[in-house]
């Protein structure tokens, strides 16, 4: 077993668990994808309030910017998004997307 607590920016936990070591495996595989990671991050730097989709790829488009030397295409970062990374967070139970309202957010404890 293993104890963790995530914490916002300002330094106030908001929730300490024990996780397995085979969890924190999955979680680790989870997050090893760059935007995933970054999505993760984003989320819990702002509120647990939805974020919008589209200003979750402008970060990130923002964010791969400063790695490479092409200039970043939105519709293949939303693409990538709604079609793979944030249907592998919500499996997992880290993130909701609600098609209808085009916004995400991250769970405060993952269920699965």
């Amino acid at each position: 077993m293993f104890r963790y607590g995530i914490r916002r920016a300002r330094g106030t936990a908001i929730t300490t668990a024990t996780i397995t070591w085979d969890r924190l495996e999955r979680l680790l595989s989870l997050v090893s994808h760059p935007y995933r990671y970054r999505l993760v991050s984003l989320l819990l730097e702002e509120t647990t309030e939805p974020i919008p989709l589209d200003e979750l790829v402008e970060e990130l488009a923002e964010w791969e910017a400063g790695f490479d030397d092409r200039t970043p295409d939105p519709s293949r970062i939303r693409l990538q998004l709604v079609h793979h990374h944030l249907p592998k967070l919500e499996e997992a139970g880290f993130v909701e997307y609600d098609e209808r309202s085009g916004t995400v957010v991250i769970t405060p404890e993952p269920d699965r």
